[in-house]
């Protein structure tokens, strides 16, 4: 019985002879006669060795063993076929050249590597072989460790001594600048770094004071400090450093604790200013804005401290009653010098010229001054 592959043959081989057969004759002559073109010979392969259903160029295609055993691999496609005495075991995956059923319904395959053949279902133990969808993988090379021969050669390489010096100058740069890195971060320098934090923000410390106590109160809690910190951007071990600002444990912080001379300087001023005037909106019309501009500059105050008879810097103090950058052209608004008076004078109440109560000049001690001061300090 010929196979499908010598059917196809045959039939191409039919088609081909009756084009041929109606080409019209041209330039003298005619078309080749029917009896020319003879079909193929077909030798069918003796034996069990003819295959059914694959040509010898086909495809190789993949196979699985689900059985929970061991096939036998079979020297030729039928049951009572000779075992050769090699075995697949379930989970293995195999390559199959050709497929033949055998008269007893039973489908064979034929092993890529010519071991032999194995069946793909049995009728006593089910379905022993299924079609494996996914592609086999290539065999991978194996890796080959490096042995000590490497080792030596590079230990001689000529480029080696230059890598080496490439990277100790490289360790010794990425340590450098992380050095620089921990010596910049002001956070981690405690309140000398917070000094520095506050100068370069607000211009001095004072007006950074100014910016941590909103409420104008004169001193801030621990709670406080942090909200306002982590606003201000200032990042670093908050507890260490109020620890370190609150020495004496107050719980309560204020600008003597961050600048000692820059809070005697001004507690000072204020105070004569309330002996003399009577109260800080008083002070301010008539001490230090006198033309009555709504702002006043550094000759203004060091003129207020001659009159007020203080040996004060004029300048220093200017610096520190202002609250806006130090190189802006701005002025000393009343609100920089005392908010509460700006308020009290913007609104027009009662108390705008009312002499606030006396307090006691300031002394080296500022340190002992936690209580919360009265509205007419600043």
């Amino acid at each position: 019985e010929p196979t499908w592959y010598e059917g196809l043959l045959r039939r191409k081989a039919v088609n081909l002879r009756k084009v041929l057969g109606k080409r019209t004759p041209s330039c003298g002559s005619s078309a080749l006669p029917p009896n020319r073109l003879a079909l193929p010979e077909v030798r069918p392969k003796s034996g069990l060795q003819q295959s059914v259903s694959e040509p010898a160029f086909a495809p190789k295609k993949a196979w699985r063993c689900v059985w929970s055993g061991k096939v036998g691999i079979r020297a030729a496609p039928s049951m009572d076929g000779e075992r050769t005495g090699d075995i697949i075991q379930g989970g293995d995956v195999f390559e199959v050249v050709s497929e033949r059923r055998a008269p007893d319904g039973v489908l064979f395959l034929e092993l890529a590597d010519g071991r032999g053949w194995v069946f793909e279902s049995k009728a006593e133990v089910g379905t022993v072989c299924v079609r494996h969808e996914a592609p086999l993988q290539a065999p991978q090379k194996p890796v080959r460790q490096p042995g000590p021969e490497l080792y030596e050669r590079l230990n001689v390489h000529a480029g080696l001594e230059s890598r080496l010096t490439v990277s100790k100058i490289q360790r010794k740069l990425n340590k450098e600048h992380w050095q620089k890195e921990e010596t910049d971060f002001l956070g981690a320098q405690g309140a000398a770094g917070f000094r520095a934090f506050l100068v370069g923000r607000f211009g001095t410390i004072s007006a950074g004071w100014r910016a941590l106590d909103r409420e104008g109160r004169g001193h801030i809690c621990f709670s406080e400090f942090c909200n306002v910190c982590r606003k201000l951007g200032f990042h670093g071990n908050m507890r260490t450093l109020w620890k370190e600002l609150d020495a004496k444990c107050h719980g309560s912080i204020s600008l003597v604790e961050l600048d000692p001379e820059a809070a005697r300087c001004v507690d000072t001023f204020k105070h004569e200013l309330v002996q003399k005037y009577g109260s800080m909106a008083t002070a301010w019309k008539e001490g230090l804005d006198r033309g009555g501009r709504g702002s006043v500059e550094e000759k203004d105050v060091t003129a207020c401290c001659q009159r007020l008879g203080l040996d004060l810097n004029g300048k220093k103090l200017y610096k520190l009653l202002k609250n806006s950058p130090p190189k802006s052209t701005l002025g000393l608004s009343l609100k920089d010098f005392d908010e509460q008076a700006a308020i009290r004078l913007a609104t027009g109440g009662a108390s705008a010229g009312v002499p606030t109560k006396d307090r006691e000049p300031a002394s080296d001690e500022m340190t002992k001054q936690q209580e919360v001061p009265t509205e007419g300090d600043g």
